[in-house]
């Protein structure tokens, strides 16, 4: 699989229902579950993870304080929250935490996962891409500055005027 999404509830009849979607495989995402946010956690010091999905209403650590907890190590990871509360205190602390999307259960339409999930990976590719353009940047500096350097103290020994 070219991605890993993290998926956080600790409802196991909906985790399930996440995990059978058709759109892991056609996006070429492995799901991986996860019944609490403390759980999540240890999953994120083990694994590289693309795109998190997490509930709100959760024992051990609510999916906000994960969020939390989770931005202060991978704070560029698209996250949604899918939850059954349809609150706009909810809504409004998962924005602050830069949630990309808020999604209410039960979701009859599966094209809106579908949607946010397109919208996440293209996040992803294009970091990806940036982080390969730094990097070739760097490369190719690392060759240069010797260069200049080197040419800059040559001419700095042949101008002794």
């Amino acid at each position: 699989m070219k991605y890993r999404a993290l998926i956080v509830d600790d409802e196991r009849i909906i985790v399930n229902g996440i995990m059978r979607l058709p759109i892991w495989l056609s996006l070429d995402i492995e799901p991986v579950p996860a019944m609490t946010g403390l759980q999540a956690l240890e999953l994120m010091e083990q694994y590289r993870f693309d795109l998190i999905i997490t509930d709100i209403r959760m024992p051990e650590m609510d999916g906000l304080e994960f969020i939390s907890q989770m931005r202060k190590v991978y704070p560029d990871i698209p996250t949604v929250v899918l939850s059954g509360y349809d609150s706009f205190a909810y809504a409004k602390e998962a924005v602050n935490l830069g949630v990309m999307e808020y999604l209410t259960k039960p979701i009859s339409n599966k094209k809106i996962i579908l949607d946010v999930c397109m919208k996440a990976m293209q996040r992803v590719e294009e970091a990806r891409q940036k982080r390969s353009d730094d990097l070739k940047i760097r490369e190719r500096l690392e060759i240069v500055v010797p260069m200049i350097e080197s040419g800059f103290i040559y001419n700095m020994l042949q101008d002794d005027g």
